[in-house]
């Protein structure tokens, strides 16, 4: 098995499909941005499996957005959407 960088993106779809059953239309365009950006990570760390996206991983991503000057309410809603997407998938 080669190490090929996962595609997040049936994942975050099917999260975002059921978030938009309760959510605003601007929470769901918001958390997708979010979640783009985190794939664009993931992807960026070699990451072939969601089962990597752990609170590690999580916090060198938002470190890494930190780093590039994102606001702290942008920040925090990133976070939101990393752990909200992943408890979805793991719980």
């Amino acid at each position: 098995m080669t190490n090929v960088p996962a595609d997040l993106t049936p994942q975050i779809e099917a999260f975002l499909a059921a978030l938009s059953q309760h959510a605003s239309p601007a929470t769901v365009t918001a958390y997708r941005r979010d979640l783009a950006a985190l794939s664009a990570f993931a992807e960026t760390r070699g990451v072939v499996s969601v089962k990597q996206l752990n609170t590690t991983f999580l916090r060198a991503f938002l470190a890494s957005e930190r780093s590039r000057g994102l606001a702290p309410r942008s920040l925090a809603r990133r976070r939101a959407a990393g752990l909200s997407d992943c408890t979805f998938f793991f719980f």
